[in-house]
């Protein structure tokens, strides 16, 4: 049972390396990404070749097939997450603010990105679909994080490691608590800087039909301003409503929404 899973591990660790270098990788960079020797790297990738889930290129580079694209799609199905419903919210609310728009979920007390538009003008970061990145310091994790029940958001800091990425990151969890309380209050989170460099991000929550927190919605943009922006802040809160409402949230948390607008100056 043991070795099944350092199997299953290793394998995961190849797709993992894929999907972290869209462009391909040989076997000796595939090796060497994965800390895997190169006779056995061999063996993972034949393997996923075998059952469709990794291809080769005719320069010899090993990419994610199609079929990866495939099972991706049918979770988000499976959660109720309709892209062709949700790309219409995020490239109207692109152009309204000219910044990079997202939508993320919450996994293992981890963002996933789901979907994104980029802007013309912002060059894509580590802000991609498929990325995955700590909840509690990107403003797509603290918008969700803002509406859990304190005990469950206390277990959350206890239990995450509050690594500092960058001199911005805040990790101090009494700081974090008031900004998740402030985020609460007001319907939107914030991030200056924490993750990237000269990239600022605000999200604001995406409720469900049984109110829960499961996704949010954000923009991200080189400029500081853009977190104190009042159209910019209406515009991230209204797309997030406007997602809360397909995915079925109660009159009450659309009204939440409505009086978060009404603060807004």
């Amino acid at each position: 049972m043991r070795e099944s899973y350092r199997s299953v591990q290793r394998m995961t660790n190849v797709l993992e390396a894929l999907a972290s270098n869209p462009a391909g990788l040989d076997l000796s960079g595939t090796a060497m990404k994965t800390n895997l020797d190169k006779s056995t790297a061999y063996r993972f990738l034949k393997s996923l070749m075998g059952v469709g889930m990794v291809r080769q290129g005719a320069d010899g580079k090993y990419q994610l097939s199609w079929k990866v694209y495939e099972l991706g799609s049918s979770l988000l199905l499976s959660q109720g997450i309709d892209l062709k419903a949700i790309y219409p919210v995020l490239e109207r609310l692109s152009s309204l603010t000219g910044q990079s728009s997202n939508m993320a979920v919450m996994d293992n007390n981890e963002v996933i990105y789901v979907a994104a538009v980029n802007s013309q003008d912002i060059i894509q970061t580590v802000f991609r679909v498929g990325c995955r990145l700590p909840a509690f310091c990107t403003a797509v994790g603290r918008a969700m994080l803002s509406q859990w029940n304190p005990d469950a958001t206390r277990r959350y800091l206890s239990d995450t490691d509050l690594r500092r990425y960058r001199d911005d990151t805040v990790v101090e969890k009494d700081q974090l608590l008031l900004e998740l309380q402030a985020t609460r209050a007001r319907c939107y989170a914030v991030q200056s800087q924490e993750i990237v460099g000269g990239v600022h991000c605000m999200a604001a929550p995406v409720f469900n039909m049984f109110d829960e927190p499961f996704a949010s919605v954000g923009v991200s943009g080189h400029s500081i301003d853009l977190m104190t922006t009042p159209p910019t802040i209406r515009e991230v809160i209204s797309s997030a409503q406007q997602l809360s409402r397909y995915f079925g949230a109660p009159r009450d948390r659309l009204s939440y929404f409505d009086d978060c607008l009404l603060k807004i100056c």
